[in-house]
């Protein structure tokens, strides 16, 4: 008799202990579940959701190359990303929050400084271009990049 209760009670036991709720136990992402307690690596953060490959098209009086490949790639934090191909040697580190980027960044003598945001498969960014040593300057370059997916 005694072992039958130690034996249902080591069974009642591991039956609650064992099964744990698979899902996304990160509360900074985007698919959290409160309900979860077993990560299941299906977490999604807000920079997920600019992480590509785009064709860049961009209006700027200040750049020779209208048309180029660039990519988006995480960031070395869960709310950053990296821009890298806009220029050669050249990326941009930028903040996320939702559906927005925001980046200031000195390049050579230049200070570029912009946000974006993404809508469907495209990225908009309106950013603007001055002399690091002028920055914040009020004859700054004035551009904005799209990018298509």
């Amino acid at each position: 008799m005694k072992i039958t209760y130690l034996l249902l009670t080591l069974l009642a036991i591991t039956s609650i202990t064992g099964c744990k709720e698979p899902g996304c136990i990160d509360p900074n992402a985007v698919n959290y579940d409160a309900e979860a307690d077993a990560n299941d690596g299906s977490c999604i953060y807000d920079r997920d959701k600019f992480i590509g490959t785009y064709e860049m098209y961009q209006e700027c009086e200040a750049d020779d190359y209208p048309s180029k490949t660039i990519e988006i790639k995480t960031g070395g934090a869960m709310d950053e990303v990296n821009i890298t191909g806009w220029f050669d040697g050249f990326s941009i580190n930028a903040k996320v929050d939702g559906n927005e980027i925001s980046f200031k960044q000195e390049y050579e003598v230049y200070t570029y400084a912009g946000i974006g945001y993404i809508a469907g498969s495209a990225v908009t960014i309106d950013y603007n271009v001055c002399l690091t040593v002028d920055f914040p300057c009020d004859n700054a370059t004035d551009c904005t990049m799209i990018c298509f997916n």
